[in-house]
């Protein structure tokens, strides 16, 4: 019991250590060197497995229960500043949230959120609705109203989980979502879904499993990319909104894996660790920063 506790600080520390000083390559930043689970003999996995569950947003009600007949509008980053930034859509949406936030911070810009679980921003029904699991029609039309009526929107950034079922076609659905924004004057950019692990049950479970061939746990880069996701179709439809695909990000050129650069890809069974959405921060700066300049006319 004694050496159990022992170890456990001593794995603390390192992660810990691991998350104020980055070394060279942690998380998305090995890819460009093929993605490799360890940075050299450092064995320390972040946000520790045991913990894992728990790295996500903590932004507390602003994000909605499924349930919920709203998406709560909540403001973070500089309250004066002169360019405002939407973030809007269900749990897809709200595990982009580091990396946005690194986005409005790099920039002193203000950020709005408007995020709900289960709840992609589009005029299609979800299923799940119909079945009466799940409010969001209500919380969708809301949520346009006060994103046109506020009057300092300049770029909403929506994603959604690419994978429910709808009652009508929902690359139309998205369409008709941003065509109303864009018809109010707002840009709309749409990120495209992250990948999916195809693993039976969680990526921590299986590289605790494997710790030492966490290659296991990886994923073929074609079964990890959702088979339903209809955003560049819908960017077709709406060509005024811009799609922006980041999946270089998650995977190599034939795999998705679970582990990158000593970093935990996935918190659970498809929702992006914070902790890995961190380091994927300045290439999404990098990727974005010029579409909004140019919704922006700088």
């Amino acid at each position: 019991q004694q050496a159990q506790s022992a170890l456990a600080e001593k794995q603390n520390e390192q992660a810990a250590e691991l998350t104020r000083n980055p070394p060279p390559g942690f998380g998305a930043a090995s890819l460009a060197q093929g993605a490799p689970a360890y940075l050299g003999e450092n064995r320390q996995i972040v946000p520790m497995l045991s913990e894992a569950s728990g790295d996500s947003p903590q932004i507390g009600d602003c994000v909605q229960k499924p349930q919920s007949e709203e998406s709560k509008e909540c403001e973070f980053g500089n309250p004066s500043a002169q360019t405002t930034i939407a973030l809007v859509g269900d749990s897809h949406a709200t595990h982009w949230y580091q990396a946005v936030q690194a986005l409005v911070d790099a920039n002193d810009w203000k950020l709005v959120t408007y995020l709900k679980d289960s709840c992609p921003f589009s005029t299609a029904e979800r299923t799940a609705e119909a079945d009466g699991s799940i409010s969001c029609s209500e919380a969708n039309t809301e949520t346009a109203r006060r994103l046109a009526e506020r009057g300092d929107i300049d770029v909403v950034l929506t994603a959604n989980w690419a994978e429910p079922a709808y009652t009508s076609d929902p690359a139309r659905g998205f369409a008709e979502a941003w065509s109303e924004l864009e018809d109010a004057g707002i840009n709309v950019i749409s990120l495209v879904d992250t990948p999916r692990p195809a693993l039976k049950g969680y990526a921590r479970d299986c590289l605790a499993e494997n710790p030492g061939d966490p290659q296991r746990c990886a994923t073929p880069r074609a079964k990890a990319l959702p088979p339903g996701d209809v955003t560049k179709e819908a960017g077709r439809l709406e060509p005024r909104v811009q799609v922006l695909d980041l999946t270089d990000e998650f995977c190599t050129s034939e795999d998705c894996p679970a582990l990158v650069g000593n970093v935990l890809v996935y918190r659970d069974k498809h929702h992006v660790s914070d902790t890995y959405m961190r380091t994927v921060a300045p290439e999404f700066i990098e990727r974005i920063q010029p579409l909004i300049d140019r919704d922006l006319g700088n």
